[in-house]
């Protein structure tokens, strides 16, 4: 069974991003993987609109390709 199915089927809700990578997220309990669509954001202030709200989730969403990097440059830094 995938995400898809299990959200599906566990949950009743339909994914609408299948390919959607999953946030991992610590609890009280352990951690677990969300997918982002059914998070929201928490530390935000209310008084700030959504579209502000939506450009700092721009500046801080990275795609894997750009984290690979970032991981890739932190461990050079490391080994010089």
């Amino acid at each position: 069974m995938n995400i898809v199915e299990y959200f599906q089927k566990v949950y009743m809700i339909e994914l609408k991003d299948v390919n959607q990578p999953l946030l991992l997220v610590e609890t009280k309990i352990g951690e677990t993987y969300i997918p982002p669509e059914l998070c929201v954001v928490s530390g935000i202030p209310e008084e700030i609109n959504n579209f502000a709200k939506q450009r700092v989730l721009d500046k801080t969403r990275k795609t894997p390709e750009e984290k690979m990097k970032s991981i890739c440059d932190f461990a050079e830094k490391l080994g010089s």
